[in-house]
């Protein structure tokens, strides 16, 4: 499976830092692929190594625990548990003010442990989707969940500087929802790029750097992290087919990202199935029954896979993520080899090039069929037919000077 996702094009594969996966790792390394560490996002969703350095750090100076919307400190570390289950959140404006540098080397030994168990690892992969009132960015919330944090007196008390209220202003965690529900939002953002700030640090001086994730209209974050130095990671189009309707919506995507916030070459998303369960469990009798096929109509069309790689990476330039090397079944992995084939022979227009659409005319196809994308002497014109008949059109460059030489690409 390695090696044919690689010959078609795949080259870095996620890895759980754990030494009993090693295996798993060395084949990685041992079939030409790269690794990105997984290790439950730690610490940005709380420490989740409880043998680590920042689990050491919170036993020791159990100030640092975070109190939750609820008014709970969770400030019992228990003697076995898995990394998915523990809760053992600090209180962000501790960690970035008084003990930001004890914070710095406790990540910093956590991830040489993870880095030392991944013999070829380049990133550490972290997930944010993270909201600071409750789990979604696609709705207001109607009531905080109650692990919402921090709502400690520190944490208020930069929040009251921070949004320049009064020295009287009513910080109970109810006012606060009910009459400062955005600005507490946006505190907290800024909160967590500065958090992201130090464990991005910590990798980087361990000569790795951070692939990062997060909701592709997460804006209020992706502003106050705009001057971090990840490897941006977005869900676009995701859940979609890559079409001409989900064109119109990248490109609405990136002119907040790469025309706004200045970010390029950002990482798209496309997967052939959504498992229900998230657990993968095809060793299940019948378990592929729990997964849907992300596509129009419910049925995997293989043939569509390469004019949806060409898309994704024509419009965010920086990589796709297909989820699962066991999912591209039925001549999927046929058709993204061929879309590499493309993007391999042309990468730096691909990855370097400027889209000008508006260099292309023609009375038959047009935006969002037809893309063109530009660099240096370079350009690549891409024109999709998404139907089930052949079409014959005539297009007109512009801005030529005369002495080009056209190749057809198929």
């Amino acid at each position: 499976q390695i090696k044919d996702s690689l010959n078609c094009g795949m080259d870095s594969y996620t890895a759980y830092a754990y030494p009993q996966l090693n295996r798993w790792a060395k084949a990685i390394a041992n079939a030409g692929g790269k690794h990105l560490g997984l290790y439950g996002n730690h610490p940005i969703w709380g420490s989740k190594y409880l043998k680590g350095a920042v689990t050491q750090l919170l036993r020791d100076k159990p100030e640092i625990f975070c109190v939750y919307f609820s008014g709970i400190r969770k400030d019992q570390i228990p003697e076995k548990s898995h990394e998915h289950l523990l809760e053992l959140q600090f209180c962000p404006s501790q960690v970035t003010g008084k003990f930001r540098n004890e914070f710095y080397e406790a990540i910093r030994k956590d991830y040489e442990y993870f880095f030392g168990n991944l013999p070829a690892v380049d990133y550490l992969f972290l997930n944010w989707e993270q909201e600071p009132w409750n789990t979604s960015i696609y709705r207001k919330s109607t009531t905080p969940s109650p692990d919402a944090f921090c709502f400690c007196n520190l944490c208020k008390d930069n929040f009251r500087k921070w949004a320049k209220l009064a020295a009287d202003a009513d910080l109970s965690n109810e006012n606060i929802f009910n009459n400062f529900y955005e600005e507490w939002r946006n505190f907290k953002y800024s909160l967590d790029a500065d958090v992201h700030s130090i464990a991005i640090k910590a990798a980087n001086d361990l000569g790795k750097k951070i692939y990062f994730y997060s909701w592709s209209n997460h804006y209020g974050y992706w502003e106050a992290a705009k001057d971090l130095q990840y490897k941006l990671f977005l869900g676009l189009p995701g859940n979609s087919t890559a079409d001409a309707r989900q064109q119109i919506t990248m490109d609405d995507y990136m002119k907040f990202h790469r025309d706004k916030l200045g970010r390029r070459n950002i990482v798209g998303q496309r997967f052939v199935f959504f498992p229900q369960t998230y657990g993968w469990r095809t060793d299940n009798k019948e378990g592929w029954l729990k997964f849907n096929v992300m596509s129009d109509d419910g049925y995997i069309h293989p043939e569509t896979w390469k004019w949806q790689v060409v898309r994704i990476l024509a419009t965010l330039q920086g990589g796709i993520d297909l989820q699962k090397i066991t999912e591209m079944v039925s001549g999927v992995k046929y058709y993204v080899g061929e879309a590499t084939r493309l993007i391999a022979e042309y990468e730096d227009v691909f990855y370097h090039g400027e889209r000008k659409d508006s260099l292309v005319q023609s009375a038959q196809i047009a935006y969002p069929n037809a893309l063109v994308l530009q660099h240096e002497k370079q350009r690549i014109v891409l024109l999709f037919n998404e139907g089930k008949d052949a079409k014959t059109v005539t297009i007109k460059n512009l801005q030529l000077k005369g002495n080009e030489k056209a190749k057809a690409y198929y």
